[in-house]
């Protein structure tokens, strides 16, 4: 790995890990039950077209 990758795999996630959620944001965790089955990438891609296709 060339030493810029390298220096950037160790400086984004400490990075994420010093960021701290706002209480609203705590207040959602969790609140959204979806089955185990759910594909968000599907509702994703279909919420996308219609909103950019109109379908």
């Amino acid at each position: 790995m060339s030493p810029l990758v390298e220096s950037l795999t160790g400086v984004i996630p400490s990075k994420i890990e010093q960021k701290k959620l706002s209480p609203n944001v705590k207040k959602l965790s969790g609140s959204v039950q979806l089955p185990k089955n759910y594909d968000y990438k599907k509702e994703l891609s279909n919420a996308l077209a219609k909103k950019f296709l109109g379908r």
